[in-house]
């Protein structure tokens, strides 16, 4: 039996916005080769891992490759995910994250890990 599968936690359902088609985090945005606030989109994964200084997103087919992409919240490190209808998760390095819309069109976050 292998014994890297990974297990995911549902940690709980982001709080997001919509518009055009794409998706953001309330009140975050991703930085990287420019600002984005509305970066989602649904059918696609996204993975949040901390590299030791920021926490990073992968995942997206428009991301540029070699570009590092980050979670901010205005000048700031994001620390922490909102929570629909309330609360945040907060982020823990060492703890990959993974982000992806169900089929109600909610984005739920898991925790990964072995």
């Amino acid at each position: 039996m292998p014994t890297d599968l990974l297990t995911a936690t549902a940690a709980g359902t982001l709080a997001t916005l919509s518009a055009g088609g794409r998706h953001r985090v309330s009140c975050l945005r991703l930085d990287g080769g420019g600002s984005f606030v509305y970066w989602m989109t649904e059918g696609e994964t996204y993975r949040l891992c901390h590299d030791g200084t920021d926490w990073s997103v992968t995942g997206a087919e428009w991301f540029n490759p070699g570009q590092v992409y980050r979670l901010s919240k205005a000048v700031t490190t994001a620390q922490a995910l909102p929570l629909s209808p309330h609360g945040h998760l907060v982020l823990r390095p060492g703890v990959t994250y993974e982000i992806r819309a169900g089929h109600t069109g909610r984005w739920t976050v898991y925790a990964l890990g072995n």
